[in-house]
Order: C-alpha cells, then structure tokens, then sequence
C-alpha cells in the first residue's frame, strides 16, 4: 500500500506539476536593474542563515557532549572509593 502512494505522489508531482512565477517584486526590480550587488547580497544572507543556525546548534551539542564526557561517572567503584575514605 505504502508504494503506491509514493508512486502516485511521483507520478502527480511529474505529471500535474504547474509553472509559478515565483518572485516577489523587490527580487524583480533588482534583477531588472543593473544593481545586481543587492540581490547577490540577498542570495549570500539567504543561503547563510541556515548554515549558521545549524552549526551554532551543532557546537552546542558538541560542547555539551564534550562536557559530559569529562565529567567523572558515579560508577559503582567511585562510590566505594569514596566510601572508603
């Protein structure tokens, strides 16, 4: 059952599919213009943004798990250790 519906989606997706004019018209003035320094710029913080969010998460994690990692465990020997002493 799950193959057909993920054929039929393809299928409708090719099939079915309609043309959009898809941008917005600040994008077509300045694509219009001979000012395309403004619109690469829009590109470039386009693109980054994404890249930035992930890897800011990514380090968090990182600094965590490395944190994590260089904390002693409360192994069963730890605790008679320092019952022990």
């Amino acid at each position: 059952m799950k193959k057909h519906t993920i054929l039929f989606t393809i299928i409708s997706t090719l099939f079915f599919s309609i043309s959009a004019e898809a941008q917005c018209a600040m994008c077509k003035a300045t694509a219009e213009q001979s000012d395309v320094i403004g619109l690469n710029l829009g590109i470039f913080v386009l693109f980054a943004m994404p890249y930035l969010l992930v890897g800011t998460i990514g380090y968090l994690w990182w600094r965590n798990k490395k944190k994590e990692e260089d904390t002693p465990r409360n192994s069963i020997a730890n605790i008679q250790s320092e019952q022990l002493n």
